[in-house]
């Protein structure tokens, strides 16, 4: 019998690209998908006041669109969600901007780049830690 091969599971990436984000905190970011990127297949969209850009995860990521004022809601829309049909959703964010104010019925981790007050009554939050290391991603451009 050979060994039994699992596809991977499917994740939504949501980044936050809004003004608020620094760029060492989105390059932090693009080091965190890396790593998971051998574990999951993902999905990114990126989003400030609106999805700015919706891609597969291939490794890095080159450059960020958006960079307006923040909108927590718009990934989180049903015929959005439907298109993409994630076995899970990871969204990065600073926190600051509008979000769901129910559940949009998707398992959600909301990770926070700073310690920061987040009022959200869906998901489960996480605080993003990293090493000082040198950023593999130049997310300036």
């Amino acid at each position: 019998m050979s060994p039994e091969r699992r596809e991977k599971s499917s994740l939504l990436i949501a980044i936050d690209t809004s003004a608020s984000m620094s760029s060492d905190e989105l390059a932090k970011i693009a080091r965190h998908l890396n790593v998971l990127s051998d574990l999951v297949r993902m999905t990114i969209a990126e989003c400030d006041v609106r999805i700015q850009r919706v891609y597969r995860f291939r490794g890095t990521i080159d450059r960020i669109a958006g960079r307006g004022r923040t909108d927590l809601r718009p990934v989180f829309e049903p015929q959005f969600l439907r298109d993409h049909r994630p076995d899970g959703f990871i969204y990065f964010t600073d926190g600051l901007g509008p979000y769901p104010e129910s559940d949009p019925g998707v398992k959600t981790l909301w990770v926070l780049v700073n310690p920061v007050e987040f009022g959200c009554p869906c998901g489960q939050r996480a605080l993003l830690h990293s090493k000082n290391t040198k950023a593999h991603n130049d997310l300036s451009k």
